[in-house]
């Protein structure tokens, strides 16, 4: 297993692996930490307890808004601690430039550390696309970017995918710090093993090139058991330099995840739900999909190889996104407790 290589920069989120402790229901992370495996541990300390694995990854964990979710909960603060990390959107093409950098601006306000999904087919022109990143930079302070290929058919400018954006020059000059990666650990259900694996060479290429730091995020993943031999066998196969972050399932109900996971990922996805749940997806059972067995699967990951270079996790907030803030404050509190594969957070979370 490789090891993590990136220093940790005050210009990132803050968000990211640290050693944690409770201050207030909020965390400290410690400084100039890459990944929530070794570098993790202060000096002297061999093993970290498993919960406070848990704690870690829950507190380098990331969560979506919109601009209109945002503006819609508004007081964010009073749900997340401060130095959350969260993902600024870019929905439909009614939302502009202008708007999401004000999200951004309000994130920052509001003691969280924002980073943008830049969708590749909704960007109307390479100038547009320099003028908007220059402006995150400058006026958000934002330095680290999701890119992602976008659902708009057909594409509004030049750009059809993330490797077209890599590939146009435009993010050399951005001032960013970090760009994030797509990555698929279960496969993609319009890209096949040999495709994928080429776009991960192409990107770990562009990292070298450019010097910039790539972090590969990946969609959600509904059955995290697959996630430590993919990343073995594929990922750091062919991108050894990029560390990861992992897009897991915040709390919702069964039925909404198998809806949300073939809408993410066709029948790859539905499969992944069955698996890790043990249902038939056809007629799932009146329950909530277990957000907690993703927290512990990679958490004994890295109790098993602590160099690891996960760096956190993307919460996608299926189950709304005030309450997907609840829930991980809670975790991130320590307001839960290991249960075998899993963790029962305490019902508080849900009356916050």
């Amino acid at each position: 297993m490789r090891a993590a290589t990136a220093a940790a920069s005050p210009d990132l989120p803050l968000a990211v692996g640290a050693v944690i402790t409770t201050t207030g229901g909020g965390l400290d992370m410690a400084p100039g930490c890459a990944s929530v495996g070794a570098a993790t541990q202060p000096a002297g300390v061999t093993a970290m307890p498993l919960a406070e694995r848990v704690r870690a990854l829950a507190g380098a964990g990331s969560i979506g808004f919109t601009p209109g979710s945002f503006a819609k909960i508004g007081e964010v603060r009073t749900l997340l601690a401060p130095g959350t990390t969260v993902r600024i959107g870019w929905p439909s093409d009614k939302v502009t430039p202008d708007r999401l950098i004000a999200t951004a601006k309000a994130a920052r306000e509001q003691e969280m550390a924002p980073f943008a999904l830049v969708p590749a087919r909704r960007l109307a022109s390479e100038t547009e696309a320099r003028d908007y990143l220059h402006r995150l930079v400058t006026e958000a302070g934002v330095r680290d970017i999701q890119l992602v290929a976008g659902d708009r058919e057909p594409p509004r400018g030049p750009f059809r995918d993330s490797l077209d954006v890599l590939d146009s020059g435009i993010l050399e000059t951005a001032g960013l710090a970090r760009v994030g990666v797509a990555a698929h650990p279960g496969g993609h259900p319009h890209a096949d093993d040999a495709e994928l694996r080429r776009a991960l060479r192409v990107k770990q290429a562009w990292h070298e090139r450019t010097g910039i730091r790539v972090r590969a995020r990946t969609q959600v993943v509904f059955d995290a058991a697959a996630v430590p031999t993919w990343a073995r066998e594929v990922l750091w196969a062919e991108a050894p330099s990029l560390d990861l972050e992992v897009g897991v399932c915040g709390p919702v109900p069964l039925s909404e995840a198998v809806a949300y996971a073939h809408r993410c990922s066709g029948e790859l996805g539905v499969h992944e739900v069955a698996r890790a749940e043990g249902i038939d997806p056809a007629d799932p059972p009146d329950r909530e999909f277990d957000a907690g067995r993703a927290l512990v699967t990679l958490a004994r990951w890295l109790e098993t190889d602590p160099a690891t270079p996960l760096a956190g996790l993307m919460i996608n907030q299926f189950g709304g996104t005030e309450r997907t803030c609840r829930w991980l404050s809670a975790v991130q509190a320590g307001d839960f407790e290991v249960d075998h594969d899993t963790i029962l957070v305490s019902e508080n979370w849900r009356d916050l």
